[in-house]
Formats: structure tokens, sequence, C-alpha cells
């Protein structure tokens, strides 16, 4: 079955394309088309069986690997993903079957435990029968060991590794950990107790299977926290504990909180209206005096046409010198310009990622802090 559809002049058409099989039909893609005059033809297919088999670089079986199959519909001015995407578990030759759709481009992503994940784009079925190979090379291992002041193995921790993963289960009851399927590259390895605060931390470039030792934690400070306006009025909000951006609510009388001496843990105010500060837990004053956040409005350009509204998105934010942690904030897009509307900040350099890319910006006192960034 085929559809076709053509498309006015001047304006954007919503394309849906409907898939059709024995048993359901499945909407598989919405999206907005440019706004030019050209036909656009979607055309479905009766499924066709296809054989992929995930091997090892020295093509050996790898079974129980996960592989996940997406169509894509590409053109001159567009690319989306439909909906519809699934997954199979290789058995033990490697193989798996999957059902796909003659003409239909796709992209092909396999994964195993202890091996780098891949993906493969633009794939179509091959139309001689032949099988599909994907080959997965292994990673790094990486181990470890955490222990208390006393040298005993703690209990109950999480480990989290930058840009990673977030191991819930990772460390085992004598403080040990295992990690595998780990790329090249520099990572820091952050041990969080069951509150969620950061008792160990280690940081170091890893590119073959390394044995990071042991990981002492650290102790905790005990202290009453007040947050203060410039007139001496208690305010009530909340310490937020980096890395894991675990809370702490303070309320105006005061909050007794247990901060870590571990140097890499931060701690972030956060009050309504008022102006976020960043403070390493140990350097933590037991007054904190806030003042009024700045109002701050960033423009991006971007591909985006129309007028979109983000509620809640969340931007990677810090000021210089300072970890990153998430803020949700306003955001919309409008004419090919993202507009992003930050909570208060203090006077300062400041960096933002969006899209992955940071960009760095300055904050002044009592100026319409209305910043514009280029491409």
């Amino acid at each position: 079955m085929s559809k076709g559809f053509d498309q006015p002049p001047g304006f954007p058409v919503v394309v849906q394309a409907i898939q059709y099989d024995e048993d359901e039909a499945r909407a598989l893609a919405r999206t907005t088309a440019t706004p030019t005059h050209r036909p656009l033809t979607l055309v479905i297919s009766d499924p066709i069986e296809v054989h992929v088999r995930v091997v090892d670089e020295e093509q050996r079986p790898i079974s129980g690997a996960g592989v996940d199959l997406h169509p894509t519909m590409t053109g001159p001015d567009y690319s989306l993903k439909l909906d519809g995407g699934y997954g199979q578990a290789t058995n033990v030759d490697g193989g798996c079957l999957l059902d796909v759709r003659s003409g239909q481009t796709y992209s092909i992503r396999a994964r195993a435990r202890g091996y780098l994940p891949t993906k493969i784009s633009n794939w179509n079925a091959p139309t001689d029968g032949s099988d599909t190979v994907v080959t997965l090379r292994r990673g790094i291992r990486v181990t470890g060991r955490v222990v208390g002041n006393e040298g005993a193995a703690p209990q109950r921790l999480t480990l989290r590794v930058s840009g990673v993963r977030y191991e819930a289960n990772a460390i085992d009851d004598e403080g040990r950990f295992e990690l595998t399927g780990l790329a090249p590259g520099d990572y820091t390895f952050t041990v969080l107790n069951r509150d969620g605060f950061p008792v160990a931390y280690h940081a170091t470039r890893i590119d073959a299977d390394a044995d990071l030792g042991s990981l002492a934690m650290s102790g905790f400070r005990s202290a009453r926290v007040r947050l203060v306006s410039p007139g001496g009025s208690p305010l009530e909000g909340t310490l937020v504990m980096l890395p894991g951006q675990s809370p702490i609510h303070i309320d105006k009388e005061g909050s007794r909180a247990m901060l870590p001496r571990l140097r890499e843990a931060w701690i972030v105010t956060r009050v309504e209206g008022w102006e976020r500060r960043w403070y390493r837990a140990s350097e933590l004053p037991d007054r904190v005096l806030l003042a009024r956040g700045e109002q701050v409005v960033l423009h991006f350009p971007t591909d985006v046409s129309g007028t979109v509204r983000y509620y809640g998105r969340s931007f990677r934010l810090a000021p210089e010198g300072a970890p990153a942690m998430s803020v949700d904030c306003r955001a919309s897009a409008s004419d090919g310009t993202l507009h992003i509307e930050l909570p208060g900040l203090a006077p300062g350099r400041w960096t933002i990622v969006v899209d992955r890319e940071p960009r760095t910006f300055e904050v002044i006192r009592g100026q319409p802090n209305s910043i514009r960034f280029k491409k």
C-alpha cells in the first residue's frame, strides 16, 4: 500500500504514516514537513525476515546481545525517527531474526555486557538473503574497592561514573566493584552513601584495563545551616549536594545537616527568587547570606522553525570554577532562536551546556542580562 500527499505551497503539512500488519495498525511517524511545494510519497511494503549476527573482533558469536531496530525516514530537508523500534536478544550462535520492510531505511544498535555499543545507520535489508553481521569491540575493565575509615567494607553504596552510567548495585558487600565495557577517556568515579551524598571520589584517565585500588571514604561534619537575606531575615530553601544532586531541606529556623569533608563534594543553594551559590561542602558557612538573583535570558540560534514551548527543560549550568548541575527552566523557540530564561543568578561568569556544547556568559548586577549567542 502506498499513499501520496501533495503539499500546498507555503504551508506546513502534518504527515502521518500508518503501517498495517495482520494484527494491528501502528502510527509510525508525525512530523512537520518543510514549507515547499513537492509531492511527498510514503511506500509501505510487506515485512520480510532478516537474520542478524553479533560477533566479537575475532568473529566469535556473542549470545545474549541486545539488538535494537529503529526505522528512519530521511529527505533533503528533514530526518526523523519513527516509533516502532524494538529489540531482540541473540541466541547461542549470536543470531536473531528481525522483521523489516523492503525499501525502508533503519538504524541497528547492538550492545552486550563487556563490549562497546555499536550503531549502524542508514541500513537497508539485504536483497540477496545474506546475514547482516554486527561486530562489537571489547571495552575496558576497571576494578576497585571502597573502604571505610577503619578499613572495613561499608554497606549500601552506589557508584556513579561520569558520562557513562549510574551503577546502583555495582559495589558488593565487601566494597568491591567491577565495571566492563568502558571506552578510553577521562573518568570520575564517585561513591554515594545511602542518602545520596558523595563519600569517595577518584578522577583518572583510562586507556586500558585498570585497578583503581582502594577508594577511602571521607568523614562528615555536622553543621546547623541557616539561609538569610541581606537584612538578616531567615529564608527557607534547599541545599543541593553535588555530585548526585541530593537535596537537603533548610527551614527558616535553620536545619542541621551532615556535610561530607570530601573536597570534591559541592553544595548549591536553591531558594525561589534568590541567587544560587556554589560552595565546597567542606567550606559551607553556618550562615549563608543570599542576595536577590539577577534574571537572565539567553538567546541561541536554532534550526527549529515556527514556535515551540518547552516546559521544565533541563540545562546544565555552573559558575566559573565549579561543577555543573541540571537546572529546570523555561525555554521556547521562535523565528530560529532558542530563548532560555534562567533562575536568579549571582554576578560573575557562568557556563551553560546547550546541546552538549558549553557556552560562557557574564552576569552583571543591575544590568538587563539579555545575551545573544552566535552559531
